[in-house]
């Protein structure tokens, strides 16, 4: 089942996530639940399991038409997509998501002391850099 949600903050919009879950933990789920709580708390209130994570990537993108107009910003204006799989603590999967994070109101805080899939801390942390930089480019361009 397929959620989507569009987040603001003091009514002003800062992101859309579009969420994949299977189907047997969407059924009973209502758009009133979500407006102001967490998924994963009502996931695992609901079902009983722990979430434990799972994988997350981060790049910059362009918006485009739809999500322009869903955030509040121009075409082509940078935005932060963070996509990732989550799991409970024994495995299962709970979800598919994307989101897309307004460049100029939102930034990812990163912890440099952990690693993650045998990939030093250092070089995730250049990544993220990298990331950012691009994205500032990427508003210089568009402004």
């Amino acid at each position: 089942m397929k959620l989507e949600r569009l987040r603001t903050l003091d009514g002003t919009p800062t992101a859309f996530i579009r969420t994949w879950l299977p189907a047997e933990l969407a059924e009973d789920i209502t758009p009133d639940e979500l407006r102001d709580s967490s998924l994963h708390a009502l996931l695992s209130e609901r079902h009983g399991f722990r979430i434990a994570g799972g994988r997350r990537t981060v790049r910059a993108v362009a918006a485009d038409f739809a999500l322009a107009n869903l955030l509040g910003v121009h075409v082509g204006a940078p935005l932060l997509l963070l996509e990732g799989v989550t799991e409970t603590d024994d495995g299962r999967f709970v979800e598919h998501f994307a989101t897309w994070h307004r460049g100029d109101l939102i930034a990812f805080d990163l912890i440099a002391g952990a690693a993650s899939n045998g990939v030093r801390s250092s070089t995730r942390v250049n990544e993220a850099r990298a990331l950012l930089a691009r994205a500032a480019d990427l508003l210089d361009e568009t402004s």
